[in-house]
């Protein structure tokens, strides 16, 4: 049976890049990865390229992570389901050094902490960004990654769906109303493969 997916054009707007919710730029997340060290650098990776929810990174255990297949299994809380996310690299290479170094049990969070969840909270989470914020200049929040993530697909051709199922959104039109936006630069991509004489 097909679900069908009922929604109104209404609700779908084209946004102008000054209507996009507040977040970082590529740029901006190079600065602040490559200033930082550690279960910080960690951190600020994880959240850029899996594009989640804070909560849902500081929930990651050390089970969550398959080395092989360079994917990590993340339960979103908010959909009460589990994404498996393709990482880098340069992501699967920092685990691997932090694993090798901390020698982990699987049960492990990967951000542990002596908080009463045993791993670090939301608060010190956003503690540790705002700590960022001296590197760019500006006011940062966790949020601003995964808004950043979404931004940097699109302005970049990726197809929303692939984009949609990347932040866990229950249907594509939740990435459309939050991040379709038509800037100059897409625009000027569009000429390219329109006939001109």
């Amino acid at each position: 049976m097909t679900n069908i997916i009922e929604y109104s054009k209404a609700n779908i707007q084209v946004r102008t890049e000054m209507d996009l919710p507040m977040h970082i730029t590529y740029e901006e997340f190079k600065i602040i990865y490559y200033s930082l060290s550690g279960k910080d650098q960690l951190l600020c990776g994880l959240m850029w390229e899996t594009g989640g929810r804070i909560s849902d990174i500081l929930n990651l255990k050390w089970a969550d992570i398959n080395f092989n297949k360079k994917l990590i299994n993340m339960f979103v809380d908010k959909r009460d389901i589990f994404l498996n996310i393709p990482i880098s690299d340069m992501i699967t290479s920092d685990l691997k050094n932090h694993f090798i170094f901390d020698k982990p049990e699987p049960a492990d969070f990967l951000f542990p902490s002596n908080s009463k969840y045993g791993r670090l909270t939301r608060h010190g989470a956003r503690y540790k960004v705002k700590q960022w914020e001296k590197i760019v200049g500006r006011p940062l929040h966790p949020h601003m990654w995964r808004h950043g993530l979404a931004v940097h697909l699109l302005s970049h051709g990726v197809n929303i769906q692939i984009i949609s199922a990347r932040l866990g959104h229950s249907n594509v039109f939740t990435t459309m109303n939050n991040y379709l936006v038509i800037t100059p630069e897409l625009q000027r991509q569009m000429t390219e493969h329109v006939p001109m004489r």
